[in-house]
């Protein structure tokens, strides 16, 4: 069984675009629509610890969105992917 590595995202709204941060790895990306974060995520953390995507697991917590502050997306090994 491989090793589930786990990482707080943080996203915020920029214009048409959901930009996120993985903190812990230094590293971040964007996605077009919030729904999208987390698996962006997962595959951004996944290519910069050069592991396999499944491997991965985020939890997105979202920043000054008037409609999404405060939600929270996971997606990963102990998470439902859409």
């Amino acid at each position: 069984m491989a090793t589930t590595n786990t990482y707080m995202v943080t996203a915020h709204q920029e214009g048409r675009w959901w930009v996120f941060e993985i903190p812990e790895l230094g590293t971040g990306g964007q996605a077009r629509t919030l729904d999208k974060v987390a698996q962006e995520a997962q595959g951004v953390a996944a290519m910069w610890l050069n592991v396999p995507p499944e491997t991965v697991t985020v939890t997105v917590a979202t920043e000054g969105a008037d409609d999404a502050s405060g939600a929270n997306l996971s997606v990963g090994a102990n998470s439902m992917e859409s």
